[in-house]
């Protein structure tokens, strides 16, 4: 492999990794539109919502965080896989430290805080403890 190919094949990788990475920004900031507009209608309206549609609205939302968390989890994995050939054809490369199967386990899990979070306050909103 010449010079020209190997850094004719780093460019092409380190485009799709920066292709799988936006993705990965668009997913969370879907992600964290949701959480807000959970979070403002837990407190502004939560109290008031009949059982019925608090039980719809957060059904919808673990439903749409759920997707937004796959796609973030697919992409993210997407990169990881992109990593390998990278590293074959430039072993001095340098890849983030995210950029790893325990790194997108830690932004899942991280992510999973959130939303237990979130539904917590719900619940606290809804269920308030008597003084």
């Amino acid at each position: 492999m010449t010079e020209l190919e190997r850094g004719e094949i780093i460019r092409e990788w380190l485009t799709l990794m920066q292709g799988q990475g936006a993705l990965v920004n668009a997913d969370a900031t879907v992600l964290f539109t949701l959480l807000f507009g959970y979070l403002v209608v837990a407190y502004f309206v939560g109290k008031d919502l009949s059982r019925t549609q608090s039980i719809i609205f957060t059904a919808l939302y673990i439903v749409a965080f759920a997707v937004s968390l796959g796609n973030i989890a697919s992409n993210a994995m997407a990169n990881v896989a992109l990593t390998y050939p990278l590293l074959d054809a430039c072993p001095e490369c340098e890849i983030p430290p995210l950029v790893s199967p325990e790194g997108t386990v830690l932004v899942c899990l991280v992510n999973l805080a959130m939303l237990t979070a979130s539904l917590y306050f719900m619940w606290s909103v809804r269920h308030p403890k008597a003084e």
